[in-house]
């Protein structure tokens, strides 16, 4: 779950679908669906991958009307070394968001994420697919609990990979709260995008040490002048 969108930036997939002859969206990590709900107008065809028996039940019933999405059960890497070979020489855009969480529901807290090997499943990279992983957060600095930094890949690791997957084709860059590899022919459009809607994360800090206790404090004040004022009723 990212920190900015909280699912997928949907001005960002519609940027790399009409620039890209992208074939196919692949997704790890179902959860409740709401990535491909956002994005199931932008592809022909999706494939969603899930760990959890109960989340992959509830997205086979929320998308069974769709034959264009293809839900799948089971370990992501396993599944998309499969889905890669079935699409082998298109065009996929890789949306990588199963790292566990915290939720009702959810299955791999024993090995928390599963990225590296996600990424060896998915080479060698078609010249105009892109991969996107979520939660930048947790590979730029060990995660916070109740996360298990044990379990997962450091920055230099997920780096070494996606260079080696783009090789001279792609470039790489933080999207918020995203890591984007990306082909080298998007460079001018993606750099333009991010510039006019990066988040400036010096802003929200400042908004969560100084606004947001500001708010409260006003909330507070509110609340109780409105309860002097029943009380006198």
């Amino acid at each position: 779950m990212g920190a900015i969108h909280f699912s997928i930036d949907k001005e960002l997939a519609k940027i790399l679908a009409s620039n890209l002859k992208i074939d196919a969206f692949v997704e790890t990590g179902t959860f409740s669906g709401d990535s491909v709900s956002l994005v199931r107008l932008l592809f022909k065809e999706i494939h969603t991958c899930e760990l959890s028996i109960e989340l992959y039940r509830k997205a086979c019933e929320k998308f069974k009307n769709d034959s264009s999405i293809h839900c799948h059960h089971g370990s992501s890497s396993e599944l998309l070394a499969k889905i890669a070979k079935e699409l082998s020489g298109k065009a996929i855009l890789y949306w990588l968001d199963a790292h566990w969480c915290s939720a009702d529901h959810t299955a791999g807290a024993e090995s928390q994420c599963p990225l590296l090997e996600e990424l060896d499943a998915i080479e060698p990279l078609h010249e105009d697919s892109v991969v996107w992983i979520d939660d930048a957060r947790y590979f730029m600095s060990p995660p916070t609990k109740p996360l298990v930094m044990k379990g997962w890949p450091r920055f230099h690791n997920v780096q070494t990979k996606l260079l080696r997957l783009g090789g001279n084709t792609h470039r790489m860059t933080f999207a918020n709260d995203t890591i984007l590899l990306y082909p080298n022919i998007l460079d001018d459009i993606i750099t333009d995008y991010l510039y006019k809607n990066g988040v400036d994360w010096l802003a929200i800090t400042h908004d969560a040490i100084v606004v947001l206790p500001q708010m409260k404090k006003a909330k507070e004040a509110f609340e109780s002048e409105y309860l002097k004022i029943k009380n006198r009723e």
